[in-house]
């Protein structure tokens, strides 16, 4: 059940964890938008959509309290790895959960253990990332890190 900011549990847990980033990021990342001012990211030749995700590990939730962190592989298209504890740990480590693909200017997330989700996707101007469902933000505050690893 880890997904780009607990997009499967949509509810109350993704509620919660909103909310708490909202209030860990401050004013400006707080007012989280699905439209101007912040810019979207396009698919396309040249697109920016795609760079900005492929191979990054996108973090959702906070310092210490890390609630997704998942990266995501190849150019266009490709596996959707979710850290857990590292890929040695021997009770939780990494696997791959789901695969993500970007046409047009949506990125859609497809999960193994069930749902598949698309967005659209929106750099505020802190530099973090908000996944909107039309005019609505799913997930925002998403930090996103270079390569795969831990946030």
């Amino acid at each position: 059940m880890r997904e780009i900011g607990l997009i499967r549990s949509r509810l109350s847990p993704a509620i919660v964890a909103v909310a708490a980033i909202a209030l860990s990021l401050g004013a400006t990342e707080a007012l989280a938008v699905c439209g101007n001012p912040a810019t979207q990211l396009i698919g396309g030749n040249p697109g920016t959509l795609a760079p900005a995700l492929s191979g990054m590990t996108i973090c959702v939730g906070s310092a210490n309290n890390w609630v997704n962190q998942e990266y995501l592989s190849g150019g266009t298209t490709g596996p959707i790895y979710d850290w857990k504890k590292g890929p040695s740990d021997p009770k939780d480590p990494t696997a791959i959960v789901g695969q993500w693909t970007v046409v047009g200017d949506n990125v859609t997330f497809t999960y193994t253990a069930g749902g598949t989700f698309t967005f659209t996707v929106w750099r505020q101007a802190g530099g973090t990332l908000v996944f909107c469902n039309a005019t609505t933000a799913v997930v925002s505050g998403a930090l996103v890190r270079s390569g795969q690893g831990p946030c």
